[in-house]
């Protein structure tokens, strides 16, 4: 095995081999049990493959995976996986484990304690280090490989020193090491009068000493030598190479102040127990298989197992995880142990298994792993460590692909069909060279980027052909009723006359996906604004006017306001008011002053600055007081007028939105001129309301050694003009319906409808059109569709005839009852009308009135 920080550790041979014991019982039962089925084999890549089987037992199915690495295969090689970024205490999960690494499958590994600083309980060596030490919780058994890849499960043990310069010395209980109870060897908390080393492999924002709850002394040594001895808090952010801090509480506390000070050359001495060239290795718990014959453990209950092992010949390597899920019920150790003897292991060990359960492999032609394990818990979580395979295999030539398919499109989306090529070594190509011809019979549109479109909804027969073998696919278009909600992704269209503007929505369906719509799966339309709408969504503005623009996929429908034009300009500013301003420097920047000064016969504000000689970047600001001044309205365009000095600075504001967004704006590239100048500049659309934060002049790197480092500007009369807006009706309106009668009071006025409300199944039901018209609604009914349509204040609703749904303005709501017609007019439920248009609705039951506001 490599030297553990070569510099720091002499190392000590040791001989003697320790093996874990093992627990007997009685026999597994089978009775009511199947045998093991193999569903599935397929390669992940030359000299791994993956297997999937199922166990029907007697309380359920039982779903299975089993990784078989030859470890004798030129191009395998097997690690350990460390945290994020290779560091302890840097938890991920599995895949990205595996796939920060780049190996092609992975396991889950150790034991850990969840709510600690995310370190492994037991032993972890990755490529020939050893990055933590043997923990003492437990004859605990480890999986490890020598550098000739020759399996070994059994128990490693570790000794270790320090050795002061005067020549005391200290037992070092471990090495990256998180707290614990020991219950092998040694009792007691893991760090109480204890020493413990932590190398740059620690995390050190998950800092041990912060969870300790006691004082303790940390020892900064660099290639042996102490440079800095701290009490009670972390010395260092990260750990540098060459480095290693030594923790000391109690009695070690008292040997590292006693016996070590700065300047002094350390020694630590350590042995690992056995010893030979350890590649990797990580800690498991309980041995399952032994000889071949699986192991009785007496411990009941099923869960999700994770175990690793080996042939008998200690040829192949095998990596096994048993799923719990809603499919799969999940093994006891006992039945985990049985597998495992029936496909052929002779030593197999268990890993941290339940929610840590997981298996990520590399489909063929895929260049990323995914989890095959269904979690219980339904995530996978978060792990300190994991085993990877990996593969050095050259690329090779082309032996197979598959075709990746879309199942669901949204009609006349462009849907892509990738070619997922691999080569003779079951590792992935580029697959965009294969050519795919591609027919279908009706409403189906074959593109040259090999993307597709479907033109009408429904199912859809797909014949793909890739060098002259053929596969037949069935994709589908989702439906209206598919839809769960449909955005526009801004509240408000605002732009200016003779503007145009795309826009864009995102639309998320039932089955849970979501994504941004092709506007070619849209339709488009206008109502009450001047302009006009293409059908890639992009509305232009003939005229100032509001409206509401409206998008519909297959009959579901949202909708926003569209707004053209500004109003008049504004004064914001007259810079005459000095204490509202302050003027800041960047770091290391001088700064300068403002003032309020008369230019012929006008009162301005004049803004003196001084870069200074900072090598930093060089900006001083005209700062509107620490929280900026609030612009109310929504302003669309900036103008400022400004006595320039022909500095060539770069002239800029800064706003921040109401959602904490920073937005900066150029009001001038460069100043160039002498005297006043008025600058307009359009504003980015915002989140309203906005603050002005600052106006600042920034020294430019590409002029630092022509442009002047100090200036003086003037400003006056700061304009904004702003967005036209929709004007809502916030009028209130109290309605009294009565149940079988046609007469409504309205604000206490009578008004006679061709519909009374109804009760239906112990449901109340009122006339659509006339309240939705008595409110301020526009109504429409839209036969094709058989669909009411209703727009409110700038907001849309769908109500369908044959459907258990309605759409508020583009969100999917639940009806109890669906609408009815009575006397060729539409009926809604009374609750249906308080969540479309937010009203309050009252019935009461002696007087069999229904009072709406």
């Amino acid at each position: 095995m490599k030297k553990v920080w070569q510099q720091v550790l002499t190392v000590m041979i040791c001989m003697t081999m320790v093996f874990g014991l093992y627990p007997t019982g009685l026999e597994v039962k089978a009775s009511g049990n199947n045998d093991p089925q193999r569903a599935s084999s397929e390669w992940i890549t030359a000299g791994a493959k993956l297997e999937k089987w199922n166990w029907k037992l007697k309380d359920g199915n039982v779903k299975i995976n089993v990784i078989e690495v030859d470890l004798q295969h030129p191009y395998i090689k097997v690690d350990t996986l460390g945290g994020k970024d290779g560091m302890m205490g840097n938890r991920q999960t599995t895949t990205q484990l595996a796939n920060e690494r780049q190996a092609v499958a992975a396991i889950n590994g150790d034991f850990f304690t969840m709510n600690a600083e995310g370190a492994p309980f037991g032993v972890h060596i990755q490529s020939g280090e050893m990055v933590t030490s043997p923990g003492y919780i437990s004859p605990k058994n480890t999986f490890a490989l020598d550098e000739e890849k020759t399996p070994f499960i059994g128990r490693f043990d570790f000794d270790a020193h320090v050795i002061a310069a005067n020549g005391e010395r200290f037992r070092l209980f471990g090495i990256n090491k998180t707290q614990y109870q020991a219950g092998f060897r040694f009792e007691g908390n893991s760090h109480m009068n204890r020493l413990h080393m932590y190398t740059p492999k620690w995390n050190m924002k998950k800092w041990v000493g912060d969870s300790l709850k006691a004082n303790y002394t940390v020892a900064v040594v660099e290639n042996n030598v102490v440079k800095q001895i701290v009490e009670n808090r972390k010395a260092v952010e990260s750990i540098p190479e060459g480095s290693f801090l030594l923790l000391g509480h109690g009695e070690a506390e008292t040997f590292l102040k006693e016996n070590l000070k700065v300047g002094d050359t350390i020694q630590v001495d350590y042995s690992l127990n056995p010893d030979q060239n350890w590649w990797m290795a990580i800690d498991g718990s309980s041995l399952l298989v032994r000889d071949g014959k699986f192991i009785n453990h007496a411990t009941p209950g099923r869960t999700a197992r994770t175990g690793i092992g080996y042939s008998k010949d200690l040829r192949y390597m095998y990596m096994v995880t048993a799923e719990r899920s809603k499919e799969s019920i999940g093994l006891t150790f006992a039945e985990f142990g049985r597998f495992l003897e029936s496909r052929g292991l002779w030593e197999a060990v268990n890993l941290d298994g339940g929610g840590s359960t997981a298996m990520a492999t590399r489909p063929l032609g895929h260049t990323q792993t995914t989890n095959i394990v269904t979690q219980n818990q339904g995530t996978e979580r978060l792990i300190p460590n994991g085993i990877g395979i990996f593969t050095t295999a050259p690329a090779g030539k082309l032996l197979g692909w598959s075709l990746s398919v879309p199942k669901k499109v949204l009609v006349n989306e462009k849907a892509s069909i990738t070619v997922r090529a691999y080569d003779e070594y079951y590792n992935p190509m580029k697959g965009d060279g294969v050519p795919i011809e591609a027919t279908s019979a009706g409403a189906f549109v074959w593109h040259n980027d090999q993307t597709f479109s479907l033109q009408r909804p429904g199912r859809h027969e797909i014949q793909l052909t890739v060098q002259g073998k053929t596969e037949k696919h069935t994709v589908s278009t989702y439906g209206m009723t598919e839809v769960r909600e449909l955005k526009i992704t801004t509240d408000a269209l605002r732009l200016g006359v003779g503007e145009a503007v795309q826009a864009k929505a995102v639309i998320q369906m039932t089955d849970g996906s979501k994504r941004n719509v092709s506007p070619n799966s849209l339709q488009w339309q206008l109502v009450g604004f001047k302009g006009s709408v293409s059908q890639d969504g992009t509305v232009k503005a003939d005229q100032a006017s509001a409206g509401v623009l409206i998008a519909s996929y297959q009959g579901f429908s949202t909708a926003v306001p569209v707004i053209a034009g500004q109003t008049d300009y504004r004064v914001v500013d007259n810079f005459q008011s000095a204490g509202k301003y302050a003027v800041v420097g960047h770091k290391g920047t001088e700064t300068g002053s403002f003032a309020v000064t008369e230019d012929n016969g006008s009162q301005v504000g004049t803004f003196t600055y001084n870069f200074g000689e900072s090598d930093d970047i060089r900006i001083v600001y005209l700062r509107y007081g620490s929280i900026g001044m609030g612009v109310s309205g929504q302003p669309s365009t900036l103008s400022l007028r400004v006595k320039g000095d022909n500095s060539g600075h770069w002239l800029r504001t800064e706003f921040k939105d109401a959602k904490g967004e920073v937005h900066r704006v150029d009001l001038a590239e460069k100043v160039d001129w002498e005297g006043w100048k008025t600058l307009t500049v359009s504003l980015p659309k915002m989140a309203y309301p906005v603050a002005l934060n600052s106006i600042y002049v920034v020294h430019l790197e590409s002029s630092k050694d022509s442009s002047p480092l100090q200036g003086q500007l003037s400003f006056a009369d700061l304009r904004m003009q702003d967005w036209q807006t929709v004007k809502l009706d916030k009028s209130k309106k109290n309605l009294v319906f009565t149940l079988d009668k046609r007469e409504v009071l309205v604000n206490q006025k009578k008004v006679t409808l061709d519909q009374a409300p109804i009760l239906v199944e112990g449901r109340t039901l009122l006339p659509l059109r006339h309240l939705s018209e008595l409110i301020g609604g526009d109504v429409r009914y839209l036969e094709k569709e058989r669909k009411v349509q209703v727009i409110e204040n700038y907001r849309l609703h769908n109500f369908w005839l044959d459907h258990d749904f309605m759409s508020i303005n583009g969100t999917r709501k639940k009806l109890d009852v669906k609408p009815m017609v009575r006397n060729g007019r539409t009926m809604l439920p009374l609750r249906a009308f308080a969540e479309a248009y937010g009203l309050y609705i009252h019935y009461d039951d002696k007087t069999k009135q229904i009072t709406v506001q």
